[in-house]
């Protein structure tokens, strides 16, 4: 590898260190991916063909042998119980060691691996990591999709989503995740009977959301009414939502516009100085957590299910846990719902989506494994095949999962379980892992989210709230280095001045004007203008 390469690789591992401080507690579920169909009770209705049959290994001699760097949520860490790797070395004879680390440091700990040339055999992306696929890091998928008939299916049936995926070099170097219809994983969660028991209405605006956390404080005076957990650039995309507005895109602060189709600075945007205009209201009138700048979700679960504090931005997958032990230890009506509040009168709320995301890649090393057929048609098998969407999504019937009346529910242990059965699943048998996932079933969705908010679902796309994410931008490795360089110290500002604008430390009027010039001094209409020449290349 080059000197300019390593030094660009170099720059991207300070942006990766400044965007990852922290790490989710929760798994990244699904990014939600709606479409205009509707949603499907089965997974069969979701996957193509299937790939050639199955082979088996029949000793240690037909084992295959591969790494991958596995990103460890700490509550659920990996075990010798899950059976997803088990049936992997089953029915394929491969088994694949994970190479874990905290979920905190996945993100340098990747970028460092892949700028070596040294990586695991297969690692989990956030993009489609271009720097490292146009060195020759990665291996070009297409050359094998005549092996991987499940995959060419779902890349023909997506094909704007497939072109997202691919280089300026022709090539597609991304085996996606995959989501069928529009589904949401993380919202903004509410005490439903706290609601009730002040005879208070469900908030459709933030500024109801406002006067519904004042009344709750009033009423418990000793409660915070709003908290959250990190990353908290996670609660600021979550927050944006309300305002029709992506703070931080791509790892980059630019913001697409759907109305004129071109991107523009989010950092520098009006809605992005509402939103923190609305949240500095709520931390000047302690209703806010001081803590959601750095608590992970150890205190946070508490402070919900124990009634401090009300309300909350979290997974789906949370809720069940907290409001078990709510209504155990604090009361039997205690119940958290989703609410989806406006943040202003022109902004319509939507959920950004696509059907095909980026998912994994494979070293550009195992074009010369001798058993490298079988390692992609394994892979086209896992990831994209009905039997292996029903295992990483399911399970295995009869151990984890039932079939009742022609539908897959899960047995009646996990059924049992406090912490409902969706976590239950991943903490004994690691299914529904994102480190794991190929395909995000539809109807596993129905059991991770509950029927509340399945209907829910189903409500938002008739309503049209889920839409395409924004193209994404081709740039060549002197562009990505170019927008890197300038882009490390625009985040860095971005990444302290949001934080003092919450807490007052700085004025959003008095401060705003000169944040702004610094920004654009630094470089971001560059930022801007790079995003948008590469569009459509």
């Amino acid at each position: 590898m080059n000197k300019k390469f390593l030094s660009f690789i170099a720059l991207a591992i300070a942006i990766v260190m400044v965007l990852s401080a922290c790490t989710p507690s929760a798994p990244p579920a699904a990014d939600t991916t709606p479409a205009d169909q509707p949603a499907a009770t089965t997974t069969d209705a979701d996957t193509p063909a299937q790939p050639a049959e199955t082979p088996h290994a029949d000793d240690d001699a037909d084992i295959i042998n591969l790494t991958m760097l596995f990103s460890e949520n700490p509550h659920f860490p990996p075990h010798d119980g899950w059976v997803v790797p088990r049936e992997w070395r089953n029915q394929w004879g491969v088994e694949i060691e994970f190479m874990t680390v905290p979920g905190v440091d996945h993100a340098s700990r990747r970028s460092v691996l892949l700028g070596t040339g040294q990586g695991p055999d297969i690692v989990q992306v956030p993009d489609r990591h271009s720097e490292f696929a146009l060195n020759g890091v990665f291996l070009p998928i297409n050359e094998y999709l005549h092996l991987m008939p499940n995959l060419s299916a779902l890349l023909n049936r997506f094909p704007e989503d497939a072109a997202n995926l691919y280089e300026l070099d022709g090539n597609l170097y991304i085996l996606p995740w995959v989501h069928m219809y529009g589904v949401f994983d993380t919202g903004l969660a509410i005490r439903i009977d706290i609601l009730e028991e002040l005879n208070l209405d469900v908030p459709t605006t933030m500024d109801e959301f406002y006067d519904v956390l004042v009344a709750m404080q009033e009423a418990y005076p000793d409660s915070t009414p709003f908290t959250g957990f990190i990353p908290f650039i996670n609660q600021l995309a979550w927050f944006g939502r309300s305002w029709d507005f992506t703070h931080m895109w791509g790892g980059f602060p630019v913001n697409f516009n759907y109305d004129e189709g071109i991107y523009e600075s989010a950092a520098t945007h009006y809605r992005f100085r509402e939103m923190l205009r609305f949240m500095n209201r709520l931390y000047e009138a302690d209703l806010m957590d001081p803590e959601i700048f750095t608590q992970n979700s150890d205190p946070w679960t508490p402070k919900l299910s124990t009634g401090s504090s009300f309300a909350s931005f979290a997974w789906t997958d949370q809720l069940p846990a907290i409001i078990y032990t709510g209504q155990q230890e604090v009361r039997p009506e205690f119940y958290m719902n989703i609410i989806f509040p406006k943040g202003s009168n022109e902004a319509d709320w939507h959920f950004i989506f696509r059907h095909l995301l980026p998912g994994y890649t494979l070293s550009s090393r195992l074009a010369d494994h001798p058993q490298i057929d079988r390692i992609m048609a394994f892979m086209d098998w896992w990831l994209y095949s009905e039997e292996g969407a029903i295992l990483t999504n399911w399970g295995v019937e009869g151990e984890t999962f039932e079939v009742v009346d022609g539908q897959r529910q899960f047995t009646q242990r996990l059924l049992d379980s406090p912490a409902g059965a969706p976590r239950q699943a991943q903490i004994d048998y690691g299914l529904f892992v994102a480190n794991l996932m190929g395909i995000w079933a539809t109807d596993r969705y129905g059991a991770y989210a509950g029927p509340v908010a399945t209907e829910q679902a189903a409500q938002l796309n008739q309503m049209g709230r889920f839409r395409p994410g924004p193209p994404s931008p081709m740039l060549d490795l002197d562009e990505m280095e170019h927008m890197a360089t300038i882009a490390a110290p625009i985040i860095d500002t971005v990444e302290r001045a949001r934080e003092a604008f919450i807490t007052g430390a700085m004025s959003l009027d008095d401060d705003w004007d000169a944040y702004v010039a610094d920004l654009y001094n630094r470089g971001m209409q560059t930022i801007v203008d790079m995003h948008n020449s590469g569009i459509g290349r």
